[in-house]
Parts: C-alpha cells; sequence; structure tokens
C-alpha cells in the first residue's frame, strides 16, 4: 500500500516536473520589432551565483541598476551596414551607437558581428567588427544537457591614426574556442519578474594577435600565447519572444563573478506592442 501510495504521487507531480524543463524553438524566439533594456550590475551581491547543475531555483533580486544598454531590432534593410553582413536577417541597434548583425533559423540564432563606435582598450574606434564563423548564441531547439563547440576568429581593422600608431592600419585578431552546455534548469527571479530558465555555461579561450599595415604590407605586431579563459552563464527563456539571456553573469575561470548583466525592460511587437516588464 505504501509503494503504491508513493507511486501514485510521483506519477502527481511528475507533469510538473517536466513542465519546468523548458525547451526553446526558433518559433518561440521573435526578435524583430522588439525594444529591450539591459541593465549592468559592475559589482554584484555575494548571492547572485550561478550554483550548480541540474534543477535550481536562483534569486537574483540583489542585482543593481548600475549601467543600462537599450537594443532595437530591426529589419535589416532598416540600417545603413546591412551590405556588410549579407546573410544576416535581424538586426539591433545598439544605444544608438552600433548596429550588431544577426541571423535566426530554424536551427540556430547567431551573430555576424556589428557596425559602429567601440570602445577598444580605452580608444573609441568606429569599424566593422566581425566574426568568422559567425558565432551561435543558440542551437534550436534548446534543451537540457545540449552540448555544442565551435572555434570563432573575430577581427576589426581601424586606422592607425585613431589608436595613435604610425601605420596606416591596425587589424586586431582574436581566435576564440568556445564549448557551451545546457547544464540547468528552474526558476529565475530578478527585480523585474520571475522566468522558467535554462542555463549555459559557455567557456570561452581567447588569444589576442595584433597587425600593422605599413607600405601595402601587413606585419605581426603582438601576438598572444597565453589563453585568456572566460566563463559566461546565461539564463534563457522561452517567454514574450526574448532573443537575449534574461541574466548573463560574465566570471574569472577561477570563478570569481566580474558583472552581471539583466533585463530591466521589454516590450516585444508580438504583444501588441504593450510594455511586459518594467523596472522602477
Amino acid at each position: 500500500m505504501k509503494k503504491n501510495l508513493q507511486l501514485l504521487l510521483i506519477a502527481a507531480f511528475l507533469p510538473a516536473i517536466l513542465q519546468a524543463q523548458i525547451t526553446i524553438q526558433a518559433d518561440q524566439i521573435q526578435l524583430i520589432g522588439n525594444f529591450g533594456v539591459q541593465s549592468r550590475d559592475t559589482l554584484p551581491d555575494a548571492t547572485i551565483l550561478p550554483g550548480s547543475t541540474g534543477e535550481q531555483t536562483w534569486d537574483f533580486t540583489a542585482l543593481k541598476d548600475d549601467v543600462r544598454d537599450s537594443l532595437t531590432f530591426l529589419e535589416t534593410g532598416q540600417t545603413p551596414y546591412s551590405s556588410l553582413f549579407p546573410t544576416a536577417n535581424i538586426a539591433a541597434n545598439f544605444n544608438n551607437a552600433a548596429y550588431i548583425y544577426l541571423e535566426k533559423s530554424d536551427d540556430f540564432l547567431r551573430t555576424h558581428g556589428s557596425y559602429g563606435t567601440l570602445n577598444y582598450s580605452g580608444f573609441e574606434v568606429t569599424a566593422a567588427y566581425r566574426f568568422n564563423p559567425p558565432q551561435t548564441l543558440i542551437n534550436f531547439p534548446m534543451e537540457l544537457n545540449n552540448t555544442s563547440s565551435e572555434a570563432v576568429v573575430s577581427t576589426i581593422v581601424v586606422p592607425g591614426s585613431a589608436l595613435m600608431q604610425s601605420v596606416d592600419s591596425i587589424r586586431l585578431v582574436t581566435r576564440t574556442q568556445r564549448t557551451v552546455s545546457v547544464d540547468a534548469f528552474g526558476t529565475l527571479t530578478t527585480p523585474t519578474g520571475t522566468y522558467e530558465t535554462l542555463r549555459t555555461t559557455e567557456l570561452e579561450s581567447s588569444i589576442d594577435s595584433v597587425f600593422a599595415l605599413s607600405s601595402g604590407i601587413w606585419f605581426p605586431a603582438i601576438s598572444g600565447t597565453v589563453p585568456d579563459t572566460i566563463i559566461f552563464y546565461n539564463w534563457w527563456t522561452n517567454q514574450n519572444g526574448l532573443g537575449f539571456p534574461v541574466v548573463q553573469l560574465e566570471a574569472k575561470d577561477d570563478g570569481t563573478i566580474d558583472q552581471a548583466i539583466w533585463l530591466n525592460n521589454f516590450v516585444s511587437s508580438v504583444n501588441d506592442g504593450k510594455q511586459l516588464l518594467e523596472f522602477s
């Protein structure tokens, strides 16, 4: 009798347990026409931790609103630099300073790069930042225990004068090896709301190189040999057509959390333009 009762209880609660393990499908990500505000917490509270793998509950209500960034999602044809990224089909205006170019299909959401004014090591430069191949943000369907890896090369070319160098141009190249695991799921609470989420852990190891153009010839200037390792923890949801994480933690390879980026406000075109989240 006791055994039968246990089986009945398991059967009663199993649907709720399975429901918490969400799956994110391509048709649940509807970006064009959306507007989002992301806040950066530059010194996260000690309670803001990724936790372990598997089923979790995260209370991130202590996140702070130190710096804000805005993202407006557009058709690529509505932007001035779409010809530089011809296979992208979504663009995002970032802080009215840069355009980010994305490609979405039934299999993935990935970024090709950006064009705009960027801050690089204290210098403001206006140039194209390219990924080759494009860097993957989501593989669809996103499910618990999915894993993937990729090697990406990012490049930016700027006039030497922009970096106070006496050469024609500077080419900055970063070679990155990425490993991504969907390794946790559960309820995440932030200052703006509560979400059912999947968490990814992304390990990125990068090596930077610098090349200089002088008299029509590219010369190697600086070449790194020791990889710089960063860990990103991203919490994704299938609510409201979001195509960017509800929360992202950036950590050193020793686990120290450097900063947190979180969704402060969001307006969705697929919900009659109504403001879905608001934080005062």
